[in-house]
């Protein structure tokens, strides 16, 4: 049972990963500390999706209210 939720999780992850790159989807992305965002950046730019991708530093509860209100 885990295997099987785990291949549909990768599943979904492909489809929006694609739905990302064909411009159907934007990423909103959260993290305490930018350092890992910065580390994979290069990769995000080359793909050519950066924009498509909204990074948020600081802790989630906070910003996800803050991006709900806007």
């Amino acid at each position: 049972m885990v295997v099987i939720g785990l291949m549909v999780v990768i599943g979904l992850m492909v489809v929006c990963h694609l739905m990302v790159v064909i411009g159907l989807l934007v990423i909103l992305a959260l993290d305490i500390n930018c350092e890992n965002y910065k580390i994979g950046l290069p990769v995000i730019e080359k793909a050519g999706v950066a924009h498509r991708i909204h990074f948020r530093e600081g802790p989630a509860l906070p910003l996800l209210d803050q991006y709900i209100a806007n």
